[in-house]
């Protein structure tokens, strides 16, 4: 399945309406189960599916270690993404009783509220970047969303060191592109506790939350985080930047880790 499909307009410029075929994002959904039970459905672009599922259940802390996934089958064609893990699906069965909506685009949901992450550990990792290396992650990953530059309506996240970018992902989701990216360390066996997770949307709670859960110690934005996620990130020892450009860049929480 493509993530970008080709349509016919009529376009209206300069007082004339034209035909023209312009690219739009792929918008389909993915129904997930888990041990045979049915967890839930994303809306999300045909794109890294794997990882998008193992990202999100990695973030729901329902795994930790891709050793704990026995078998992944995704069925593109009906929809389906088929999970079998090792732990008991009474666990999971719990989280679905406290399924929480969120703030993502189109709404969304988390097997958790995000005031549970609280009771996490803070991130001890002494990662620090330099305003100019958190510039450059930014426009590395706006340079790299491909599926933006042709169609717009994508969000975009990527996993990355102070100076290279291991994953990338685009999603019609800001929380779909995390979790993609998020996914696609932990199958690869990429350690996150000293990576930085960059993105093009705001930092919500929940986006937080998942940072939190894989120890990723520097969140980096090109807009705003929210005041939950900057609760979350002081408690959590996480530091999140916001409106990150070149040269330029606001820090929210633990500034400590941003020299210049």
């Amino acid at each position: 399945m493509k993530p970008i499909k080709k349509l016919k307009i009529v376009k209206y410029y300069d007082r004339k309406m034209s035909a023209e075929s312009v690219s739009v994002p792929a918008e389909t959904l993915f129904t997930l189960y888990l041990n045979d039970t049915e967890i839930l459905t994303f809306m999300a672009t045909p794109q890294k599916i794997k990882e998008l599922a193992v990202g999100f259940l990695r973030s729901a802390g329902v795994i930790r270690r891709k050793e704990e996934i026995k078998k992944i089958l995704i069925m593109e064609r009906d929809g389906l993404i088929w999970v079998e893990i090792n732990d008991s699906i009474d666990i999971i069965k719990k989280l679905l009783n406290r399924r929480f909506l969120t703030s993502g685009c189109g709404g969304g949901s988390m097997l958790e509220d995000p005031l549970g992450a609280l009771s996490l550990e803070p991130l001890t990792s002494k990662l620090t970047i330099t305003v100019q290396e958190a510039g450059k992650i930014i426009s590395d990953l706006l340079r790299g969303a491909e599926l933006y530059a042709c169609s717009g309506g994508m969000h975009g996240a990527a996993l990355s060191s102070s100076k290279e970018i291991f994953f990338l992902a685009e999603d019609i989701g800001r929380h779909n592109a995390v979790d993609k990216v998020l996914g696609g360390a932990l199958l690869n066996g990429v350690a996150t506790a000293d990576k930085i997770l960059a993105i093009t949307g705001r930092v919500s709670s929940e986006m937080l939350v998942k940072a939190a859960r894989s120890k990723v110690p520097i969140v980096l934005s090109r807009t705003s985080p929210t005041d939950l996620a900057i609760k979350l990130a002081k408690k959590l020892n996480i530091t999140v930047a916001g409106y990150v450009r070149s040269g330029s860049l606001n820090i929210y929480t633990h500034n400590y880790r941003v020299n210049y």
